[in-house]
């Protein structure tokens, strides 16, 4: 996953709290556990860490910068209980990075059959679906990628390595 750093993560729970959002759902997802995934959660088993250490080593992709415009439901039809803050676009790069990821998995024998799309969940279980909310624009640029695992009480996230990605090219005009 990539986690936000927290000068992105308060500038984007104020928005939440300006759009009245927050109070209703702020129990749900704390705050401090919002992320970006970049493979789906997997069940802990023998030589599942080492194989996952592994796999971030061969991850080989450019940071990826994201601007969150909105909070939304889902964007199709799907649960509407899944509040997000949902981005302007889809840029390749981020596409590029969940390729790299699900493709170092694939070589530890791992699969990811999920789609990732860029978003921050914000409730998984809100009580009540939302309209889209159009926020002031917030960027966020993944420099990393990290290797959590999630437990424990009160639930947390243990960092248990991260891999920086790779400088996008600088472009130069003639």
């Amino acid at each position: 996953m990539a986690m936000l750093p927290p000068d992105v993560r308060e500038w984007l729970r104020h928005a939440a709290l300006a759009c009245g959002w927050l109070e209703q759902a702020e129990g749900m997802f704390d705050a401090r556990h919002w992320h970006q995934s970049l493979s789906s959660p997997m069940d802990l088993r023998p030589g599942l860490v080492e194989r996952m250490l592994a796999a971030g080593r061969h991850i080989e992709a450019e940071r990826v910068s994201l601007l969150f415009n909105r909070i939304a439901g889902p964007p199709s039809g799907a649960d509407k209980t899944h509040w997000a803050f949902r981005t302007q676009g889809r840029p390749h790069a981020f596409d590029a990075l969940v390729t790299s990821v699900r493709t170092a998995l694939l070589y530890q024998g791992l699969e990811d059959p999920s789609g990732h799309a860029p978003h921050i969940t914000i409730s998984y279980r809100a009580p009540h679906a939302i309209a889209t909310q159009w926020i002031t624009p917030i960027a966020w640029r993944i420099d990393e990628v990290s290797l959590v695992q999630g437990g424990g009480e009160p639930f947390h996230y243990e960092t248990l390595a991260c891999w920086p990605l790779r400088p996008a090219p600088q472009l130069e005009l003639w």
